[in-house]
Formats: structure tokens, C-alpha cells, sequence
């Protein structure tokens, strides 16, 4: 069951490069003929971050449904790291929202925005990266024989 977690930290893991590689792009000036484009940038930047979250809140609630079925040892690290990484998206989110409603009106993203987003993505990435570790470190008992699932 850990690789199956372990599965689901992997795919968070690279929808946050997915996200750098957009944030960092957003970074350079545009052009008179990206700004409609601009907009359609920012929407699929939410939608991308909207799904990561649903993803980690699924693997939150599979995580702590099976820590609380089959403890061994210390899982609550796992739990924190992935809330941390939870909260980062969720900051995230809110900022791209408010980068939409501020490009509705003068169709340019500013760039302190695009640099606190690119801020969020990098304690996104340490997140990730610790629950990532944490979870490869706990093992996690089957009902029956109380052996480690792998």
C-alpha cells in the first residue's frame, strides 16, 4: 500500500513541476498579442493547481484512513507535510484568483504577483519533497498478519 501513496506523492510531485515551469515562463514580459492569451494562462494555472489540491486531499484522506487502520510507529510528520503542501496550494490558488481579477481589469499581470506565486511554489516544492521522504520512512501494518505493507 506505501507504493501506492508513494504512486500518489510521485504524481503531486510532478504536477509541481508542471506549475514551475509555467510560473516561470509567466515571468517574462509579454507581448501587445499575449495579452488575451494572458488570462487563458491563468485559468489553466488554476485549474492545474485546483486539481493538485484534490489530489493531495485524496491522499490525505487514504493516508489517514489506512494510519488509523493499520499504525506502526510515527505517520502524524506524513499528515503535517502533506498539510503543509495542502495550505501552499490553497495560497496559491487564492493568489492566482486574485491575478485574475486584477488582469480582467488591466489585462497584464504584475509582476510581484507572478514572483509571490513563484515564492509559494518553492515552499510547495520543499513540501512535497518532505512528505515524499517522510512517507517512503513509515511503514504502515497489514490487519491481519501485522507485517509492514511495501
Amino acid at each position: 500500500m506505501n507504493t501506492v501513496l508513494q504512486e500518489s506523492v510521485d504524481a503531486v510531485s510532478a504536477g509541481t513541476q508542471t506549475l514551475k515551469r509555467e510560473l516561470f515562463l509567466m515571468e517574462r514580459p509579454a507581448t501587445s498579442d499575449e495579452n488575451g492569451t494572458e488570462k487563458d494562462t491563468l485559468d489553466v494555472l488554476a485549474r492545474r493547481v485546483m486539481r493538485l489540491e484534490f489530489e493531495v486531499a485524496g491522499l490525505m484522506s487514504t493516508y489517514l484512513s489506512l494510519s488509523y487502520q493499520y499504525p506502526a510507529g510515527q505517520t502524524s510528520q506524513v499528515l503535517d507535510d502533506l498539510w503543509g503542501v495542502f495550505v501552499a496550494l490553497d495560497d496559491m490558488y487564492r493568489t492566482i484568483n486574485g491575478a485574475q481579477q486584477e488582469s480582467s481589469t488591466s489585462m497584464a499581470i504584475h509582476p510581484a504577483q507572478v514572483k509571490q506565486l513563484q515564492l509559494v511554489w518553492v515552499k510547495l516544492n520543499k513540501k512535497t519533497r518532505q512528505a515524499s521522504k517522510q512517507l517512503a520512512e513509515v511503514r504502515l501494518l497489514s490487519h491481519a498478519k501485522r507485517y509492514a505493507i511495501h
